[in-house]
């Protein structure tokens, strides 16, 4: 494993010194012979790129050789992004896996996508051109061949290579390698909506893709079986010097946790040289890309409405009539291709295109994914293992980018906990028993009715043992079982570990014969895929993963479960009883990502980096980068006592005290006062938020803030939130400015970009710490008690302090977002100023607050007639700052 790379120093004389640039990454070493030098004067000519009339201005592009790439960036990066780009190239380069801590501002997206995307073009010309000089190899030996038994020939023996004789075009009528091929040359097509024009730049899918046109023509012309598909088989090591066989160009699956933060990844790639040279594709759910008008009475999902408008009617009625469905825009998905798309588009551009043509988006991204070589998509698209399977993810040897990684361990717990409900269970009973009515219609008769009659069985027996454990649910509603406990009970009544084979054989056929199956819901095939994952984990690899899961029964609320059916016992029951289980490690999904080619881990807020290598359980180089933000336009301070000189200490007890309420309100007042337009400030919950908000608007300081800003609060639905957001970067333009109050973990904090005026202060109130009566945050701390020592886990009680910092650091990162930005952090709490939490802080806002920290303390008990003196020393830094910001305009 290398060791950390920290960049000292953001000039380009760092570059020389580190060595980067004098790393070579050619596959051409050694002497050259007399036919080599042939051979590289043709493919010099063959391979010469022709600038796009469409692509962008050179006099905007700067070109550096970083780790022996070529890399082509829109600006002239910062020291911080050339490490990135090294650091990524090195390790694509390697087949390892990296964690990349870089601070928000420092052009972290833009060195992602260009050291990869770099990497990717070096690739694909170097396995080019040893194709072609294998080809050339399997040319230039058939002609010695042929010439040894013709003296006629001799002549051309001295001369075999010329670009005249072997390339020139032929007459017309001839084939040679420029012939185009034809439609049975077409390549197989691995996807069923696969449509569009090939893809001369890009050569590849997901994992099987087409076969260049001049290398098709070539095999069939000389029959070069040692020529090579470079697109559909597992790679080899970069530093080979002959192409072996099944050589491929890998496909980049670039992720972030959510669609608006991929819209500005997005915006970044269009920025790029290599968005005109690299297609691309976006994945996303029918939540945000079914064209079909939804109608809540009849559907109780997208999913469930997809599902059967798209079975062709041939299906149902057993007919030969054309294969037409009921989704105009799923029949006409095809017309939707690269080429009505700009060369950048995000899921907007896609809906709108697809709304113009009558095609369907979510088909024809899927179609266009197994020509793109950068997919990009919602990072629990590649963790959760049925997701991979829906969207036809292949991470095989290809590379993966999770940007804003920092929730990567919360989200592989989440997707890997299951919960199986018995209501969803008598739901599927009945959906089953109905399918069975009309399996005469298709056929296989006997094979169907088997694999339907299984599930309905395996059903009612969970369905059985879900009312024998009803009694063991206490009155709060929850009961942990032992796992030991759990297993024998499964296996007691046939569904455990030896049904397990069975089972997942038979979720198998149902889902081929899915398309046939009338009246079986998305809710039917989700529950039995949930099972199937469930007893996959207990069961996998002679349950190593058993210990990893703890089983806990459920009681629903009555009133919202009761559901009036007389289950096969003949009894009623109104509880909505389930089995949850909450998976505690984060290693038992990320394991399915490790069959990649290199996983490159990045966000601002990895810290501490070794707690999360242990906790994902795989090997990783780690690389924490210093802020481009110079110490002089960034002020971060703490506020740590009241007007009364108490320690304010923002728990949930203390929140209950006007005196704290009242302190923060003032604080946040003077905050106002002095910062020009923008301020954020983050809460710890709604509950807090109200609470606070409530008090003031009863003293009138809601009313005095309101004169200073305007007031814009965090809504939680979608629509309301997008609506609220425009309204407060319009606001925060103006001399008055706004101050929009969020909470930690909410849609504000994570991601959202709040450039220059959008944020020139963020406060923060509290330390966002979870709930500690929370099942899945108590069991997490005792699991990590127990593997401590065996799989080096952080102790309980620092992994807790771990989550509630690694959200206050992403609130923390919301105020500068740029090399030319300034803005000021306070932090309103006194635990943060202990030692112990300084440490969980980010290496950046560590940094920042070194400097100051004895001066806050000095300040804020000397002066006892202004306990907000911190205020005033913002109020110097602003006007240092704004100063500084006039003369760099």
């Amino acid at each position: 494993m290398s060791s950390p790379i920290v960049v000292l120093s953001s000039s380009s004389s760092s570059l020389e010194e580190t060595g980067w640039e004098s790393e070579s990454y050619s596959p051409f070493k050694g002497k050259p012979t007399v036919k080599s030098t042939k051979k590289s004067e043709v493919i010099k000519k063959l391979f010469t790129k022709e600038k796009s009339p469409d692509g962008p201005s050179k006099q905007n592009e700067i070109t550096i050789m970083i780790a022996g790439v070529k890399v082509n960036l829109p600006v002239n990066p910062y020291g911080t992004q050339k490490a990135l780009i090294h650091q990524v190239i090195k390790t694509i380069k390697a087949g390892q896996n990296c964690l990349l801590e870089s601070p928000t501002g420092s052009g972290k997206t833009l060195a992602l996508l260009c050291g990869t995307l770099a990497w990717l073009q070096a690739e694909k010309e170097r396995i080019n051109k040893l194709q072609m000089e294998s080809c050339f190899e399997e040319i230039f030996e058939n002609k010695m061949d042929d010439s040894a038994g013709n003296a006629n020939n001799r002549k051309h023996v001295d001369n075999p290579f010329t670009f005249e004789v072997s390339f020139a075009k032929p007459e017309y009528g001839k084939k040679s390698i420029y012939s185009s091929p034809k439609k049975s040359d077409s390549p197989p097509k691995h996807y069923a909506m696969s449509s569009g024009s090939p893809d001369t730049n890009t050569m590849g899918t997901h994992g099987a893709t087409s076969i260049d046109e001049e290398q098709s023509q070539t095999r069939k012309k000389y029959k070069a079986e040692n020529i090579t598909n470079i697109s559909d088989s597992p790679r080899s090591p970069s530093n080979s010097q002959n192409p072996p066989k099944h050589e491929r160009v890998p496909v980049v699956y670039y992720g972030t946790r959510t669609h608006k933060q991929l819209q500005q990844v997005i915006k970044e790639f269009k920025r790029t040289v290599y968005c005109k040279e690299i297609r691309m594709s976006i994945l996303a759910g029918r939540d945000r890309t079914c064209l079909m008008p939804f109608d809540r009475k009849i559907w109780k999902t997208k999913d469930d409405m997809c599902a059967e408008c798209i079975k062709t009617k041939s299906s149902l009625m057993n007919t030969s009539s054309p294969q037409t469905s009921s989704c105009k825009f799923y029949d006409n998905r095809m017309s939707l291709t690269h080429s009505n798309l700009p060369p950048a588009f995000d899921i907007e551009d896609l809906v709108e295109a697809g709304a113009k043509l009558k095609a369907c988006p979510y088909f024809a991204a899927k179609s266009m994914a197994a020509k793109a070589k950068i997919i990009f998509c919602p990072y629990n698209y590649l963790i959760n293992p049925f997701i991979r399977e829906r969207m036809r993810i292949n991470l095989a040897d290809n590379i993966v980018v999770i940007d804003e990684g920092h929730n990567i361990e919360d989200i592989c717990r989440d997707e890997a906990t299951c919960t199986i409900e018995r209501r969803r269970i008598s739901e599927a009973v009945d959906q089953l028993q109905y399918a069975k009515r009309y399996v005469k219609m298709g056929q296989d008769e006997a094979a169907r009715g088997e694999t339907i009659d299984f599930f309905i069985k395996t059903l009612q027996i969970w369905d059985k043992c879900l009312i024998e454990q009803s009694d063991r649910v206490s009155r709060e509603n929850t009961d942990m079982w032992n796992m030991n406990e759990f297993m024998a009970m499964l296996n007691e009544n046939g569904i455990g570990q030896n049904n397990y084979h069975n089972f997942n054989f038979h979720l198998s056929k149902l889902l081929r014969m899915q398309d046939d199956l009338y009246g079986v819901g998305q809710h039917t095939i989700a529950l039995l895929e949930t099972m199937d994952s469930a007893l996959g984990y207990l069961f996998k690899d002679e349950c190593k993963h058993a210990e990893d899961f703890v089983p806990m029964l459920l009681k629903g609320d009555d009133s919202r479960a009761l559901y009036r059916r007389r289950s096969y016992t003949g009894e009623f029951k109104g509880a909505n009883i389930s089995i949850r289980l909450l998976c505690m490690s984060p290693a038992v999904l990320f394991e399915g990502l490790t069959k990649a080619r290199s996983i490159i881990l990045a966000s601002g807020t990895l810290s501490p980096v070794g707690s999360m290598k242990h906790e994902l359980g795989a090997e990783f180089n780690v690389s924490c980068l210093n802020h481009v933000i110079s110490r002089e336009r960034v002020w971060i301070g703490t506020l740590r006592n009241c007007e009364s000189s108490e320690q304010l200490k923002c728990t949930k007890d203390n929140m209950e005290k006007k005196q704290v309420q009242d302190s923060i309100g003032k604080a946040i007042l003077r905050v106002c006062d002095v910062t020009p337009h923008g301020v954020l400030c983050f809460h710890s919950s709604y509950t807090s938020m109200r609470l606070l908000h409530q008090r003031w608007q009863q003293t009138g300081l809601w009313d005095k803030l309101n004169s200073l800003k305007y007031i814009f609060k965090e809504s939680d639905n979608t629509t309301d939130h997008d609506e609220i957001m425009k309204e407060y970067y319009s606001a925060a333009e103006v001399d008055r400015g706004a101050i929009l109050f969020a909470v930690y973990r909410g849609k504000v904090s994570e991601g959202m970009d709040f450039r220059d005026r959008q944020a020139r202060a963020v406060v923060t109130i509290g330390v966002p710490f979870p709930t500690i009566g929370d099942k899945m945050v108590t069991e997490k701390m005792k699991y990590n008690d127990k593997h401590s020592n065996g799989k080096k886990l952080m102790r309980g009680w620092d992994w807790y302090n771990v989550q509630a910092f690694r959200a206050m650091n992403q609130a923390i990162g919301r105020c500068v977002r740029h090399l030319n930005d300034w803005g000021a952090v306070l932090m309103i709490d006194e635990r943060i100023a202990e030692q112990r939490n300084l440490e969980y802080l980010s290496k950046w806002v560590r940094d920042f607050v070194s400097k100051t920290k004895l001066y806050m303390l000095r300040i804020n008990y000397i002066n006892v007639a202004q306990k907000f003196l911190t205020i005033q020393t913002l109020k110097q830094f602003y006007t240092g700052c704004i100063r500084s910001f006039a003369e760099c305009k």
